[in-house]
């Protein structure tokens, strides 16, 4: 794309976000919420693909316990989650600091506090789970010094434009394919690191039980706190009613050194990896359904979807 062309196309973008930003910021949380939900209905009626990876993957997860009728509910409320996360995101200059330190329950900040004194950092193992994005703005709002790892997106101009809003709360972010100095930068620091760890990957991965399948997880957070030392807790934001969140903290995990690193972060992988199991099976339609997390198979297995 020309320089110019390019410039142009950002212009636009630019003010149809702030348009719509400014918009769904003005009307209040239940008309947003219906907005959302309708655009999720359309999406779960067109979108055909991605409801059918929803589908297959709740066949796998809960083909056993769940009727068709339950996992295509399910699915359904993933693309309105979806839909509302868009809609919550650009709502999010609407948060303040102190709306974002009393979702931090004392025994939360508690946790964090001491694990920050031990002055190695903080490693959040994250999940596309309730609300991910809003979780990041929480902890940068409530005064944490906060980093996440995200992956750019294939669009420059987008990526661009969706960063800056997420540093609107303090949140920096670390894009994943550069992140590994910069995240053991941000932990000799002392800081927080915030990390998703749920979709498949292909490259640098381990092979974990998620529901009683093999899946490609990143071993990271875990190969992290082996070498340095830094706290792992998981986190969770959750949906409690019309705009209302709760955010849940495990850990911190047991991250001991036995000497063999690669059987360590496999161990440490699967306890993160069975704590997400632990809350879809609860709430599962507060998970990202949407993407095929069984893709990669370890050597040998048939490809699932």
């Amino acid at each position: 794309m020309e320089p110019r062309s390019k410039l142009m196309r950002e212009r636009i973008l630019r003010a149809v976000t702030g348009i719509v930003s400014g918009f769904f910021r003005r009307i209040s949380p239940e008309t947003a919420r219906r907005i959302a939900f309708f655009v999720g209905d359309i999406g779960y009626l067109l979108d055909w693909r991605h409801r059918r990876i929803a589908m297959r993957n709740l066949r796998m997860a809960f083909g056993q316990t769940k009727t068709e009728a339950e996992m295509r509910r399910i699915t359904r409320e993933t693309f309105r989650n979806f839909s509302l996360i868009a809609v919550e995101f650009l709502r999010i200059p609407l948060l303040t600091p102190e709306k974002a330190k009393a979702l931090i329950k004392p025994e939360q900040k508690k946790l964090l506090d001491e694990c920050l004194k031990r002055g190695k950092g903080v490693l959040l193992v994250a999940y596309h789970f309730g609300n991910w994005e809003m979780m990041a703005a929480v902890g940068a709002l409530a005064g944490y010094p906060i980093s996440a790892v995200a992956k750019p997106m294939k669009d420059s101009i987008w990526n661009k434009i969706i960063n800056e809003m997420r540093t609107f709360s303090g949140l920096r972010v670390i894009a994943r394919d550069r992140s590994a100095f910069a995240i053991v930068k941000r932990l000799a620091r002392n800081e927080i690191v915030g990390i998703l760890v749920d979709q498949n990957i292909r490259k640098q991965k381990v092979f974990v039980d998620f529901f009683g399948m093999k899946a490609a997880t990143t071993p990271g957070p875990a190969l992290l706190a082996l070498k340095t030392g830094a706290a792992l807790i998981p986190l969770f934001m959750m949906r409690n009613g019309l705009g209302q969140y709760e955010m849940i903290a495990e850990g911190p995990l047991d991250v001991v050194s036995t000497g063999d690193m690669e059987a360590d972060a496999v161990r440490i992988t699967q306890t993160y990896t069975s704590i997400l199991e632990k809350y879809v099976s609860r709430y599962p339609s507060q998970w990202f359904w949407l993407h095929r997390r069984w893709r990669t198979r370890p050597p040998g297995e048939p490809a699932l979807y």
